[in-house]
């Protein structure tokens, strides 16, 4: 299983590198943004949800505290799953900026917080998937969770270049 994961990385990995030098219009830059979202929403779809009281408690922990500080909450329940559906929240936000940009020049300023967020939001899940006791989080289910953050991961790597491609021609 951990076999062919590897497989897929790397197969994937060598399609976004030459696929995106192979991107000549910009407006198939501009998709990206709308390919992490909507994979991302597939991730969002097989979470649980956060109780509402645990969801409160945390949120208003993380605004008091900050993200550097706010680690030291990391046992209380559901913290790791909080985390993830905050930063998938954050990912959705900035793709969906940098997709109603005109021109790749305005879509360079939240692509660096995109980095930011899809990296705490692959953490995030890597916590929980390893300390949840849910019984309906299946090794598939891991699996295909995994692989779509690693995809969007991907895309965001699709869309740099094509950002950094076309920067220079952009009014």
């Amino acid at each position: 299983m951990k076999s062919r994961f590897a497989l897929f990385l790397v197969v994937l990995s060598m399609f976004c590198v030459r696929h995106a030098y192979a991107a000549e219009e910009i407006q198939e830059c501009l998709a990206y943004p709308a390919k992490i979202i909507e994979l991302l929403e597939k991730v969002e779809g097989e979470l649980p949800v956060v109780p509402e009281a645990n969801n409160n408690e945390l949120t208003s922990l993380y605004h008091d505290h900050g993200l550097p500080n706010f680690y030291k909450y990391k046992n209380k329940p559901f913290f790791y799953l909080w985390l993830l559906r905050t930063e998938i929240g954050a990912v959705k936000k900035n793709a969906q900026s940098m997709a109603g940009s005109e021109g790749m020049g305005l879509a360079l300023a939240p692509s660096g917080f995109l980095s930011l967020h899809i990296s705490n939001a692959r953490v995030a899940w890597a916590e929980y998937a390893r300390s949840s006791s849910d019984e309906a989080l299946t090794e598939s289910k891991k699996e295909e969770v995994s692989m779509n953050l690693f995809a969007a991961s991907g895309f965001f790597s699709l869309y740099l270049s094509c950002l950094a491609q076309h920067l220079k021609s952009d009014p």
